[in-house]
């Protein structure tokens, strides 16, 4: 509970200081380097073009707070302005409250695209490489990050896209060229072997969690058949103390998630919600 008040003041902080913040200016068509679009298709195909790593801004420019102080600390300034005319195509992918600000054929890609790239927050910003496809990397919010901070910040996720290597050995020698060659290979080979290891990991984690699932039905089981021996009033009084210890779970879930406040009487609901299912948990291991 001290996290969560901590975290919802200083939400209300932000969201008090956002209210007197600008919102990002942007066009709805077409690429204007240095300047947000909402055109993922003119980005892409301009990003291609200029060999440029694509920017997709998630966020809710109306109401959003850190979207807001963001905006006023990065990307307003002219030593992002700049960087980004030559090296980023900015495509900002709105949630507003103002439902006006978004043309109609943007929601449901915008929908879309939060979902293919998992965004749970907002801002979120996704870097891509100049295909349009491949993630770089992603990147959040801070309240003491600036143009040259954020800017430090995408070069470190884009130093090594192909066309960012290639620029590079321009300067170099020829034996030079070879061995930095060779060692951004050697990089390569350890991305692609840590993407299929992550991939190893995901189905194995699918697969414990399975099992431990299964293990806990099991043993549920089990201790339904022990009552089941003790008689069918224990039997009886077996099941509904199961029932009522799920469905006290799942009023306890329900509740938090409504986000209540933190309030004398919530911290008591709050506690007298899990002391009444430790009372049944304990319940239910007598049997």
């Amino acid at each position: 509970m001290k996290r969560f008040a901590s975290v919802l003041t200083a939400t209300i902080l932000i969201a008090s200081i956002a209210r007197a913040l600008p919102a990002a200016e942007f066009d709805t068509e077409g690429v204007n380097p240095g300047k947000w679009t909402m055109d993922l298709d003119a980005a892409r195909k301009h990003a291609k073009e200029k060999k440029s790593a694509i920017l997709l801004n998630f966020t809710g420019s109306d109401w959003c707070g850190w979207c807001k102080l963001m905006e006023e600390n990065v990307f307003s300034a002219d030593e992002w302005k700049e960087y980004a005319k030559g090296s980023v195509v900015m495509v900002m992918l709105d949630f507003p409250r103002d439902k006006s600000l978004v043309p109609e054929k943007y929601v449901k890609r915008n929908e879309k695209l939060k979902e293919t790239y998992n965004v749970r927050g907002y801002p979120t910003y996704v870097l891509l490489d100049d295909d349009g496809e491949t993630v770089l990397g992603r990147l959040r919010a801070g309240r003491k990050k600036t143009a040259r901070s954020f800017v430090a910040e995408v070069k470190g996720l884009t130093r090594y896209r192909a066309s960012e290597v290639a620029r590079y050995t321009e300067t170099l020698k020829d034996d030079e060229k070879a061995e930095y060659q060779k060692i951004i290979g050697g990089i390569d080979d350890c991305k692609k072997k840590l993407k299929e290891t992550k991939k190893q990991i995901a189905e194995a984690e699918k697969k414990v969690e399975e099992l431990e699932k299964k293990v806990e039905k099991l043993k549920e089981t089990a201790t339904e058949f022990r009552a089941g021996k003790l008689g069918p009033e224990r039997l009886k009084e077996y099941k509904e103390t199961r029932a009522g210890l799920e469905k006290a779970r799942q009023d306890l879930a329900a509740w938090v998630a409504t986000g209540p406040s933190r309030t004398p009487e919530n911290d008591r609901k709050y506690d007298e919600m899990n002391a009444e299912i430790a009372k049944l948990e304990a319940k239910l291991a007598e049997f």
